[in-house]
């Protein structure tokens, strides 16, 4: 699941981490910034260089550059997601058709406190990290 981040029409950029849409900084309380991940995406948007294996959606981002922002096309959403550091979005893939958007998130059912590498383990040690006044929270 991503968030919407701007939609047909709308001017992004990125810069030392801050979404910047139509030259408003976004107050993103809902991104988290894991301490320890490696950050795939350290690099403003939109750049010269690409992420690695994101060739693709570089392309077709830099397709849509005006005085350096990204401007989000007719019909096309920009993306990103709430873990930043691991998350491929728009700035790997590119934008979202809308024909894509297939829903809006209606509750919050589980919310834990967890790194990348805790997420496959078994057992049951992650449940002191419950962040309990999420679980059930409606939208």
């Amino acid at each position: 699941m991503k968030r919407v981040i701007a939609v047909p029409d709308d001017r992004i950029r990125i810069s030392r981490g801050v979404v910047i849409l139509n030259e408003g900084a976004l107050d993103e309380k809902y991104v988290t910034h894991e301490a320890g991940e490696e950050d795939l995406f350290a690099d403003d948007i939109p750049s010269e260089s690409s992420f690695p294996d994101c060739e693709e959606g570089h392309e077709i981002l830099s397709q849509h550059v005006v005085n350096g922002e990204i401007v989000v096309p007719a019909g096309e959403y920009f993306v990103l997601g709430d873990r930043r550091e691991i998350s491929l979005d728009s700035r790997c893939f590119g934008f979202v058709g809308s024909g894509d958007l297939i829903g809006k998130p209606l509750m919050i059912y589980d919310s834990v406190n967890q790194t990348a590498g805790q997420e496959s383990r078994l057992d049951l040690h992650w449940i002191g990290d419950t962040r309990w006044a999420r679980l059930f929270k409606l939208l």
